[in-house]
């Protein structure tokens, strides 16, 4: 399973809470190493906490720490997360367990969290153990209030008063109510609060509130999953909206428990983050009030706040200033809508999966200009480390409030802490009144010192000295991007400098003569070092020219070996073609330059071609020669084969493994045959026996009575019956049932080769070139006409292929007793010849080391293997998978294809072909071109002229009767497909998307206006729009209740009976568009060579075909298969859709393809515009090189990336020369 699939089992393990299955997929993960091994950990130990195995958990934890002690902040987030679920479910001892996992793995625990483990004891009502955790607090960090607790603790040690607790637990809070950020929630602290130093508390006495405690099933219409964190104002939920089906963020307040100040305020920042629609500020979706509580909905984001994402991923400058710039510009957006943020900080900002900033929480926004004003004169608001001066003064604040916040946040990004830090917050916001942050440059001398100076001027105590307006900021991070010159500038460094000097004048003398002294050496150093950079520029400068000219000649030299590859591909040389384009990628497969990209696309095109053409399924390699003997099983899943060593062997030919083998002879064996009943194998051998075998080749018989070699047997149709030729000049028929001999029939003075049975009669041949017809003892008739000796002899029906040594390949009718033809001749003596199981084809093979396949109904040769480099001695055909076999002396048995996968090329256009449909009622075609032409072809030819333009698209209508085509002379005519005439024309505007034709073919569709309108055919009639404003690319479904149509980069999803509309932006324009023809699903090319394909009804879950080089000018979709074609240039794509990988390749076209279409399920039409059309025949094959099983391949992938010349000649048994001549292995 890849890594997608167990990312996505986990996900929805996870959002179901199925805890083992999840901690499942986390060991599987772990084992194939997916993911970093920090994260993993991580992972594993949350789930252990889930499913309450603390132990595990614990080590999990543990693993991770030991890896990257940085990953112990994320540690804490994760355990704040399942600590808070415990507090609002008042699960005390599980939160006391997480607790003492926290203090354990810490690696420098503080007081206050072994304080917060003594509150939570006392929830336990294990009063012992908290009275002995608080007095060891004391030890260290003794308080009069903390004393005063224990005092009463031991009272209740010891009296165990039961009326005393709630008294009891008040007085705890009141202890902590200083350390915690709501005094009313002791609770609800989050344990990350205690585990590291907090700086981003609301300090906000006036939004204390008591808990929602609302985490539960169900809310409204939202299911409520996990609780997300909590602020002053409120807490936020990872929820499910079950009306709209989506993840939400859900910020809910209680309408019972609060001041109608903060629900204000609650019900303000709903408002205000609603009206603010901008791509980095969070949306809201909608807002409301259920049972007592107050809250709204927003976009959930799964990714981590600003300041867990610098600790993750210690971003370079470059990124922190490009998020910067995004932040920057939804402040701005906040500021032109009269919004100020007052509470921006890192953990107010998000930053998703895909790297983009969402500004959230306006739970503090103040509205300029607004009348109401829910904060009161000199309160305090916001986050101390992030406040302003102003805001800390509780002073009237305007905007450069925020672009202090913003400095005070890229400090915190560039250096990994806030500007301020305190133990307390009334010390952090003493140091933001009367201190100066601390310069990022000394914290990090790394920091480029234009950022150093942008950040200081946003800290300026003063309003007047900061920057005036957000955009400034962002003009100066975009000029830091760009190298120019910045209106910040770092002036207080000089100023530093010049009261240091006038302090201390005398060092500053000595010092000057110092730095003069070494200032004269650096100068003599600076030249030598020059000379030296001077130097190894120009060795690199020779070093790159001379990988340049290494380039060039290599592309030269692939370009050359290419040309050879497509020069005996267009001779249906394919083997030759193979081995060239293998020097081809052998010579750039280094380079990963672009210019290269295309050689190797073509080189890899050729390549599974020629192995396609080639038609070789696979092979076995024997370390000795073997034998004539081979046969197929009547079920086409074992080969029969012999060898040298007189041994009968069986393969699997799903498999290609060897399934048995047996010694079966003491001399040569001449030939094997399976029972028509598959229950008996029979081998007959130079040691004069015949022997019966088993499926599992276990020896039932042997026949001994033949005085010299048994040259071959045949099996009656029955099974019933064995006959055997010798060359000791007879015929034998032998019982297979009782395995006892029948009869004989000797032909004294010549030596008997081969035999048949047709029917009940006996068909021979013997070394004199007779064919005799026998029934049985009795000779019927004799057939001349060989001038050698004849090899064998198969039978179909009543006629009979012979094959000899005089080279000629004959058929006889048996019935007539005559020859019918000469079919064929070789180059030197035939073996054998036989019928395919149908009669069709006629496969022969000779002493040439050809194999030869001949058309029996038309006598004529379809097709010739060279790929044997010795005698191919015998062959036999498998009617299960359409192939044949053949054994040669050059130690192989290969079996072939015998299916035609070659295209038909057709040229019917003089110049470019744009559109082609077909009309399955009449099984023609129309074809429509530059040259102004409409092409019908098929079973019947007609030339269409009568555009004055280039004609884009032809469509036929439903019953075939009527032909619509458009064209750039703003016209739509409709032709009378039967007889070739013009019966109408309309107007029509440039349309470049077929019509399509409505209402019983009485209407069509066309583009008018740049409106799509219905029009009747007939009366030339405007009837309506169907939609405004299509553009030239549209696209109906099959059931004509969608349209798709484009316009640059936007797609429009059109439901015609509602008239409803679904808009979709892309990144990139859109090229090409168009429908499944069975589904609403649909595909989109963009300009960034990106292919999109989705269902309608889902437009979120799309599939997205990449590593394409250039953009898909055509697509269809396979009615049956999961399979895309896409046209790319000159190549053709085939994908398989739910792999997103593609199948095939098919090249051909000369120029770009401009149309593509799946007819009769099986055939695929191209038209291009190098005015040509081809056919395909399809194949659903998912992975290309699958045929090819003496590789697998895996192995021909891995090769052809590492060794191409070598596995190419591995393939094709050819060898390139260095002048390009080819050579057998």
């Amino acid at each position: 399973m890849n890594e997608f699939s167990l990312k996505k089992q986990y996900n929805e393990f996870i959002v179901h809470r199925d805890w083992p299955n999840a901690l499942a997929v986390i060991q599987k993960i772990l084992a194939t190493r997916l993911e970093p091994l920090i994260t993993l950990y991580i992972k594993q130990g949350i789930v252990f906490l889930k499913m309450r195995r603390y132990r595990e958990a614990k080590k999990s934890l543990r693993n991770a720490l030991t890896i990257e002690e940085r990953s112990f902040e994320i540690i804490v987030a994760k355990l704040a997360t399942e600590y808070d679920e415990c507090v609002v479910k008042h699960l005390w001892n599980e939160a006391l367990t997480i607790i003492d996992i926290a203090i354990e793995i810490h690696p420098n625990p503080t007081t206050r969290l072994h304080r917060k483990r003594g509150m939570v004891l006392v929830k336990t009502g294990d009063y012992q153990r908290a009275l002995h955790v608080l007095q060891k607090v004391e030890e260290k960090e003794p308080s009069p209030e903390l004393s005063n607790l224990i005092t009463k603790l031991e009272k209740k040690v010891r009296k165990q008063a039961a009326s005393s607790d709630t008294v009891f637990e008040k007085e705890v809070q009141q202890v902590v109510k200083r350390d915690i950020k709501d005094p009313q929630l002791v609770e609800q602290e989050s344990i990350s609060r205690l585990l590291v130093v907090e700086d981003e508390t609301h300090f906000d006495p006036q939004s204390f509130h008591k808990g929602v405690n609302v985490l539960r099933k169900d809310f409204a219409h939202y299911n409520l999953l996990s609780i997300l964190g909590k602020g002053g104002m409120g807490e936020v939920y990872k929820a499910y909206d079950t009306k709209l089906d989506r993840m939400v963020a859900l910020k809910i307040i209680s309408a019972v428990d609060e001041s109608s100040t903060r629900i204000e305020r609650f019900l303000r920042e709903a408002k205000a983050t609603a009206k603010l629609r901008h791509p980095n500020i969070i949306a809201v979706y909608n807002s409301g009030k259920f049972e007592n509580h107050y809250y709204f909905a927003m976009d959930y984001i799964d990714g981590a706040s600003l300041k867990n994402y610098i600790l993750q991923n210690s971003p370079k400058i470059m990124d922190i200033v490009r998020l910067m710039i995004q932040i920057a510009e939804a402040i701005q957006f906040a500021h032109d809508n009269a919004i100020i943020h007052r509470d921006i900080k890192p953990a107010n900002i998000m930053i998703t999966q895909y790297n983009v900033p969402k500004v959230m929480d306006f739970g503090l926004a103040k509205v300029l200009h607004d009348t109401e004003n829910l904060s009161k004169t000199g309160e305090t608001m916001g986050t101390p480390a992030y406040m302003s001066p102003e805001q800390v003064y509780g002073q009237k604040m305007d905007l450069r409030t925020d672009i202090y916040s913003l400095g005070a946040t890229l400090y915190q990004a560039i250096t990994h802490r806030p500007p301020f830090q305190g133990e307390n917050h009334l010390n952090i916001m003493y140091q933001v009144v009367n201190k100066d942050a601390i310069p990022p440059r000394t914290l990090n001398p790394d920091i480029p010192v234009e950022i150093e100076a942008i950040c200081l001027k946003c800290l300026e105590k003063k309003p007047q000295r900061r920057y005036q307006n957000v955009q400034t900021f962002i003009r100066d991070l975009h000029n830091y991007q760009q190298h120019l010159p910045i209106s910040a500038r770092p002036l207080t460094v000089f100023i530093q400098l010049r009261k240091f000097a006038l302090r201390h004048r005398t060092i500053i003398a000595a010092s000057l003569l110092v730095v003069i002294s070494f200032f004269c050496a650096g100068i003599i150093a600076t030249v030598q070092w020059w000379r030296a950079e001077e130097q190894a520029r120009i060795a690199q400068r020779e070093k790159l020219q001379k990988e340049q000219n290494y380039l060039a000649a290599s592309i030269r030299l692939a370009k050359i070996a290419l040309t050879k590859a497509n020069q005996a591909a267009q001779n249906g040389s394919w083997r030759e073609s193979g081995a060239f384009s293998g020097i081809a990628l052998d010579v750039v497969k280094q380079f990963n330059d672009p210019s290269t990209h295309l050689l190797r696309t073509q080189s890899h095109s050729f390549i599974r071609q020629a192995l396609h053409s080639e038609n070789l399924l696979w092979e076995i390699f024997y370390s000795q020669p073997p034998l004539y003997a081979l046969d197929f099983s009547p079920t086409g899943d074992l080969l029969a084969t012999v060898t040298k060593s007189h041994r009968l062997c069986l393969w699997d030919t799903s498999t290609t493994l060897l399934k048995k083998q047996v010694a079966a002879h003491k001399d040569d064996i001449y030939q094997v045959k399976f029972s028509p009943l598959f229950n008996m194998i029979a081998t007959c051998s130079a040691d004069g026996t015949i022997k019966i075998w088993d499926r599992d080749l276990k020896m039932l018989a042997s026949f001994v009575g033949h005085n010299g070699i048994v040259r071959d047997i045949d099996f009656h149709h029955s099974g019933k019956k064995l006959a055997s030729a010798s060359w000791d000049g007879t015929i034998k028929v032998w019982d297979t049932t009782t395995f006892s001999l029948l009869y004989t029939i000797k032909v004294p003075h010549t030596k008997m080769y081969c035999v048949s049975f047709h029917n009940n009669d006996l068909i021979t041949g013997d070394q004199d070139g007779h064919i005799t017809i026998w029934n049985g003892k009795k000779k019927y008739a004799q057939l001349t006409g060989h001038l050698a000796g004849i090899n064998n002899i198969d039978i179909h029906e009543d006629f009979v292929v012979s094959s000899s040594a005089d080279s000629t390949v004959r058929v006889w009718n048996i019935k007539e007793r005559q020859q019918i033809c000469v079919l064929g001749k070789h180059k030197d003596k035939v073996y054998n010849a036989i019928f395919s199981d149908d009669g069709k084809f006629v496969f022969s093979v000779s002493r040439d080391r050809t194999a030869k396949v001949w058309e029996f109904a038309t006598k004529k040769l379809r097709r010739t293997i060279d790929a044997h480099t010795g005698s191919v001695y015998n062959v036999a055909y498998n009617a299960k998978n359409k192939s044949f076999a053949t054994t040669s002396i050059d130690e192989t048995i290969k079996i072939w294809s015998n299916e035609n996968t070659s295209p038909q090329k057709y040229h019917l256009h003089s110049d470019k072909v744009y559109c082609i449909d077909f009309d399955e009622n009449s099984n023609r075609f129309a074809s429509c071109s530059r040259d102004r032409t409409i092409q019908l072809w098929g079973q019947d030819k007609a030339t269409l002229e009568g555009h004055s333009g280039t004609v884009f698209s032809v469509t036929f209508s439903p019953s075939g009767r009527w032909l619509a085509s458009t064209s750039s002379d703003n016209s739509l005519k409709i032709w009378d497909s039967k007889s070739a005439q013009l019966f109408t024309e309309l107007p029509c505007q440039q349309q470049l998307s077929p019509s399509r034709f409505l209402n019983k073919e009485q209407d069509i569709a066309l583009v008018q206006n740049n409106d799509l309108q219905q029009w009747n055919i007939a009366k030339k009639h405007f009837i309506k729009t169907i939609v405004k404003d299509v553009g030239s690319l549209f696209a109906f479904n099959n059931s004509n209740d969608y349209i798709i149509s484009a316009t640059g980069p936007t797609l429009r999803i059109i439901h015609l009976p509602t008239n409803k509309q679904v808009h979709k932006h892309y990144a990139a324009d859109i090229a090409y568009l168009c429908f499944h023809p069975r589904k609403n699903v649909i595909a989109i090319s963009l300009q960034n060579n990106e292919i999109h394909v989705f269902d309608i009804e889902n437009t979120a879950k799309v599939v997205i075909l990449k590593n394409l080089f250039t953009v898909a000018t055509a697509m269809v979709f396979h009615a049956k298969y999961d399979v895309l074609v896409t046209g790319n240039a000159a190549l053709i794509y085939i994908w398989n859709i739910k792999t997103q990988k593609q199948m095939q390749i098919l090249s051909g076209h000369k120029d770009q393809v401009s149309h593509l279409r799946f007819i009769k399920g099986d055939i695929l039409v191209s038209g291009s515009w190098d005015n040509s059309i081809y056919l395909w025949p399809f194949v659903n094959n998912t992975n290309y090189f699958s045929f090819r099983r003496d590789f697998t391949a895996q192995h021909i992938q891995r090769q052809l990336h590492k060794q191409p010349q070598k596995i190419t000649e591995k393939l094709f048994g050819l060898r390139v020369t260095d002048n390009f001549t080819i050579e057998q292995q």
